[in-house]
């Protein structure tokens, strides 16, 4: 059984008991997974991923695991060796994702409510949500 979060160790609400998801790429030290499992992840997920999630579901894409991908690879061209795609593909669906979502995914307002909702995808795929 995996052992608590740093911060889990401590935290009041969970009382320790918040173990991180085993097997996801998101699951990293510092983080308490309690506040994620609330419905806020649901709300943030459909207001910031909504469009994305739903253009993926409708044509087959995988997008959504673009955009992760590109993030969890500081933003930078590596994210295309990751995704096993030429860089101009990897451009090509960025400019796609910034098309659907109506804002950029590499600068802008929006920039952090994207990433952040981006970090909670792989935990909601994973059957960890707030209902």
């Amino acid at each position: 059984m995996p052992r608590p979060m740093p911060c889990c160790a401590r935290c009041k609400r969970c009382r320790g008991r918040a173990r991180p998801p085993t097997g996801l790429p998101s699951a990293q030290p510092g983080c308490c997974w309690a506040p994620w499992t609330a419905p806020f992840a649901t709300q943030l997920l459909a207001a910031q991923l909504g469009p994305l999630l739903d253009y993926d579901s409708r044509r087959g894409t995988q997008l959504v695991l673009t955009a992760w991908t590109f993030l969890e690879n500081d933003a930078s061209g590596t994210a295309a060796a990751a995704l096993h795609v030429h860089p101009n593909t990897l451009r090509q669906r960025l400019e796609r994702i910034d098309t659907i979502l109506g804002a950029s995914l590499r600068r802008g307002g929006r920039f952090l409510d994207i990433h952040v909702a981006l970090r909670l995808w792989p935990l909601q795929s994973a059957g960890i949500s707030g209902r």
